[in-house]
């Protein structure tokens, strides 16, 4: 999606209007075939699928990746703010943005490096631009806060990842 939008910008910059609505025509068909594919409207979220198309029931963080990119709707990060990413249960923990919802039965506060549940600083630093694609800018304020917390409680260190209930690098 984020490619083919980015040649629609460039297009755009060139004057070539042909070529530019073709491109934004190829990244809304990436947006929709994510939307029918990936996002679950009962849950409010995207699943990833495994090699056989099969959903992977996982509540993870690739819907704030998604945002990332812009490749979501407006209505579909809303939902996934409000219902899941500032729900403490799940993403908004003392330590927030774990890389797997804490109450998802797949999650792992494992210290090492694996994506299994722990806060990871490269999603803190997709967060901002995530959040501010959709108009969120007071949460990346509030993010941020608790990150400078964690770092100053840490020795101003700045790990690969932070326990998500209390903060401590990793």
């Amino acid at each position: 999606y984020a490619a083919r939008d980015a040649l629609r910008r460039i297009c755009l910059i060139q004057g070539q209007e042909a070529q530019a609505e073709e491109w934004g025509k190829k990244a809304k068909a990436v947006a929709l075939a994510l939307r029918n594919g990936l996002w679950d409207e009962a849950r409010g979220a995207c699943f990833d699928r495994d090699k056989k198309g099969r959903v992977v029931d996982v509540l993870c963080h690739n819907t704030l990746r998604c945002m990332y990119w812009g490749s979501i709707s407006p209505d579909m990060a809303d939902r996934f703010v409000r219902e899941h990413l500032v729900n403490p249960r799940e993403f908004w923990t003392e330590m927030p943005l774990p890389s797997v919802a804490v109450n998802d039965p797949a999650f792992r506060n494992a210290p090492e490096n694996n994506w299994s549940g722990q806060s990871e600083g490269l999603t803190y630093q997709r967060a901002i631009l995530a959040l501010e694609n959709y108009g969120y800018d007071t949460l990346v304020t509030r993010l941020g806060q608790r990150l400078i917390r964690a770092i100053v409680e840490n020795g101003y260190r700045f790990p690969q990842q932070y326990d998500p209930f209390t903060g401590r690098a990793s």
